[in-house]
């Protein structure tokens, strides 16, 4: 996709919700505050389960790639879709500067690894819940793809060391 027509691509992917964009904010909401509320569960079941030593891991890897995305973010300092392009945001949002990497859905990915160690199937199904938080911030207007593809990825990779611990 060339950067010329990205208004065009964004004006289409966002069509479908143009007549009720209170549905793209709600998700956002949603999705993100289950994800984050879902975190805090795991670590308890963990706790109780093995004790605080197995929870430890599950702190500090998503603690240490949260600082270095929000690090990479300062360094990039990406433009919004909206700052750039004439385009009106179906999420609320004024923030300038670090779309790049998406800490939203970092965050979201990072937490569906931390479920992978714990319960796969659960885990698999928290990362579903963050792809579609990266669709939703996109059609959304607030990330560029290449923003919700970095913060999966990086989510991916920072995250399965808890994994393999």
């Amino acid at each position: 996709m060339s950067t010329k027509n990205y208004k065009q691509f964004y004006e289409q992917i966002a069509a479908p919700w143009q007549h009720n964009p209170n549905i793209l904010e709600l998700s956002n909401r949603l999705l993100t505050y289950s994800i984050y509320l879902l975190y805090p569960a795991v670590l308890l079941y963990r706790f109780f389960g093995v004790g605080f030593g197995a929870i430890a891991e599950l702190i500090i890897w998503p603690a240490v790639g949260f600082l270095l995305v929000s690090g990479l973010r300062r360094l990039f300092n990406q433009p919004r879709p909206y700052e750039t392009w004439n385009i009106q945001p179906l999420i609320k949002k004024d923030t300038s500067g670090q779309s790049f990497p998406s800490r939203h859905v970092f965050s979201a990915t990072v937490i569906g690894t931390v479920f992978l160690s714990v319960q796969l199937g659960f885990g698999f199904f928290v990362l579903s819940l963050a792809a579609c938080l990266a669709m939703v911030r996109v059609v959304g207007g607030v990330h560029y793809p290449r923003d919700a593809i970095a913060g999966f990825l990086l989510g991916i990779l920072l995250g399965l060391p808890v994994f393999f611990w």
